[in-house]
């Protein structure tokens, strides 16, 4: 398998120095990464899937397992494959892998020794319980090395030369892959304030006796939370890529919201969370609103389409969100909460962009 585009440089014996900088991957390399990212991710919530369903208990050895470990260890495999067909070219150790895959070398690593530590963690404090499982510092270290070594993708591609690319998906399929297994498994990470994750939080008609006005408060608190993490996650994903590439191929924004919207809908999945399924249409046509809206508007030729992107597009997002939830079981909000809180999310989102795009600092000053 070619690792590298670039003409392989062998040593002679009259020249015993290593080549001290990275090769520069394939788009083949890449795309086996991203699709091994991709599977990764997929078994990451059927890992969670079957823990919120009572199909697993604590034991490493499970079906359930297959799909999360086994793409860890393939990508692990071919990172160390890499490394030694290319320190037999001639590349020194350090620069072995190609550009933006020393990270995902150290994330292996990571995930590893995090893996070892959670067994420890275990047998000192015992097992997590619901929430916990995601914030407990072990899992959160699994996490962080599984975030490097999907990421590899991403940061290869970003070290390209936009014009080196294909035009369409056969020049950026492994970016889109890249941004939904990032997206996805950052939502897995926050399924606490995950709209699609739980659906029903924010439905019914509950009546509050006044005495349980700090009760309401809470629930009125996290279904805020509910919008306003997920827009932060989802609009600085779709910003920094626009920033770097200035476009995608049309349908890259739908499958990268619609895929993390049914993944997190299938994590608790039951009759009551199925009868919500309209969302996942309501994710569908966001999707493509974020798409029509990346190729109408350009967001990347000026910075007033920019902020004009970043704003609208979680405000009409939420919007359709929240109108599939009025036409199933209907929001336990009264209008100005739920009509209002696009609005609030669209401020969020032109917040990004801000940091994304700061507005010029004037040259003389000092």
């Amino acid at each position: 398998m070619t690792t590298i585009d670039t003409p392989r440089q062998k040593l002679s014996r009259e020249t015993p120095q290593r080549i001290t900088t990275h090769p520069i991957s394939s788009l083949r390399y890449d795309l086996i990464m991203a699709l091994l990212a991709t599977v990764f991710t997929f078994g990451v919530f059927t890992d969670g899937f079957a823990h919120n369903h009572g199909a697993i208990d604590e034991t490493f050895f499970t079906p359930w397992h297959i799909g999360m470990y086994g793409s860890y260890f393939s990508i692990a495999l071919l990172l160390a494959m890499t490394i030694y067909r290319n320190v037999a070219h001639g590349y020194a150790f350090s620069v072995a892998l190609p550009r933006g895959y020393t990270l995902s070398l150290i994330g292996v690593l990571l995930f590893t020794l995090a893996g070892t530590l959670d067994i420890v963690w275990h047998n000192f404090f015992g097992f997590e319980e619901d929430l916990e499982a995601l914030l407990s510092p072990t899992h959160l270290v699994l996490a962080s090395g599984g975030t490097l070594f999907i990421s590899g993708p991403f940061r290869a591609m970003w070290s390209r030369p936009r014009e080196s690319l294909a035009r369409g998906w056969r020049g950026h399929l492994p970016i889109v892959l890249s941004l939904f297994t990032l997206y996805a498994l950052t939502s897995f990470m926050t399924q606490f304030a995950n709209p699609f994750f739980g659906p029903d939080f924010l439905t019914g008609r509950p009546e509050f006796a006044a005495e349980y006005y700090a009760q309401r408060y809470f629930h009125d608190a996290t279904g805020v939370s509910y919008i306003l993490i997920p827009t932060a996650l989802m609009m600085g994903y779709i910003l920094l890529a626009i920033r770097r590439w200035h476009t995608l191929p049309f349908g890259s924004l739908t499958l990268i919201l619609t895929g993390s919207a049914f993944l997190s809908f299938t994590l608790r999945i039951n009759n009551v969370v199925l009868r919500h399924w309209p969302i996942l249409l309501a994710a569908f046509i966001g999707g493509l609103i974020a798409d029509v809206l990346l190729r109408w508007l350009k967001p990347s030729e000026s910075l007033t389409r920019f902020r004009i992107f970043a704003a609208v597009l979680p405000h009409l997002f939420f919007s359709a969100y929240f109108i599939a939830l009025l036409l199933t079981d209907g929001l336990w909000w009264r209008v100005h909460l739920w009509a209002g809180l696009p609005f609030l999310a669209g401020a969020v989102g032109l917040g990004i962009s801000l940091l994304l795009a700061p507005p010029s600092i004037p040259e003389n000053d000092t």
